[in-house]
């Protein structure tokens, strides 16, 4: 059965999620033990985003979404996954990227661009195949530079960035980059570090319209409604509290969209202001 597909277009600019699974997790997407903050209303959330929670406890149902950005001239690919499985952090889930991207009728060899937003496992895992060769052979694959330096600077060397990330250095295929970096026409990587030193997220404007692809800045509605809430998966907390305002900021600002890798309902949806916060609004349900 394929995945269900879901697009939307930003000027000339066509960006498709391309689901990788979903599982049903114990707890939720903000730890009260993280900070001193008000206790949340789960059950709130669960009634308002029904596919983004489970259960009785309306503990977290996680998604995992990749993006497929599309130019006049080229198809680039916003993260990769957690490959072939399983993955044990999602409840030994198999990554459905390959499928979904079937799907959107659209080859392997036909990515010109794959952009890790951040070096985690459930973001690289389609990057190469067991034997170490890509999966897109053709792509040029884009990681921040600090991210690099983050994760082979560690003793040892976490074993998923031995397996899926360095691999491309040794094939050739790995563009380490700082900055802002256009990568086509409209398409330009940013950097919004906190959940690692080198994330980014992927601004995308055409014609006057905007979306922004957020990595794990925005991984749940929850951090939409409450941005100054620490994630705890975050290497930095307060700088990632600190990018979240304002890249919640910039997206009002242009009235733009956003696409995160955890939400459900494809991820893509509205941020828009509610007195002095903010509110999600999904663009599918």
């Amino acid at each position: 059965m394929s995945p269900d597909i879901q697009s939307v277009r930003i000027g000339e600019i066509s960006i498709t999620c391309l689901p990788d699974g979903a599982a049903n997790i114990d707890g939720h997407p903000y730890r009260e033990d993280t900070d001193s903050g008000e206790e949340v209303d789960w059950s709130w959330y669960h009634h308002k985003f029904p596919n983004d929670f489970h259960g009785d406890s309306h503990n977290w149902r996680i998604h995992n979404n990749c993006f497929l950005i599309q130019t006049n001239e080229t198809n680039i690919l916003v993260d990769t996954g957690v490959g072939v499985g399983p993955y044990p952090r999602y409840k030994n889930m198999h990554g459905t990227l390959m499928q979904s991207l079937g799907a959107a009728g659209v080859s392997v060899t036909e990515i010109n661009y794959v952009v890790m937003t951040h070096a985690h496992p459930d973001h690289v895992a389609w990057n190469v195949d067991a034997e170490g060769s890509p999966y897109f052979p053709n792509a040029h694959y884009l990681l921040h530079q600090k991210d690099w330096d983050e994760f082979t600077g560690r003793t040892p060397v976490p074993p998923f960035f031995v397996r899926f990330v360095e691999p491309l250095e040794e094939i050739g295929l790995l563009r380490l980059i700082s900055g802002n970096v256009e990568i086509a026409p409209g398409v330009t990587c940013f950097e919004t570090p906190g959940h690692t030193p080198g994330s980014m997220s992927i601004r995308i404007s055409s014609q006057g319209e905007y979306l922004y692809v957020t990595g794990d800045v925005i991984v749940s509605p929850f951090y939409v409604f409450e941005p100054s809430r620490a994630f705890h998966s975050d290497l930095n907390s307060r700088e990632g509290i600190s990018t979240r305002i304002q890249l919640i900021e910039e997206v009002v600002e242009h009235t733009g969209l956003i696409a995160s890798a955890h939400i459900g309902s494809s991820g893509i949806g509205s941020v828009l202001p509610n007195g002095g916060d903010y509110e999600f609004r999904p663009l599918f349900r």
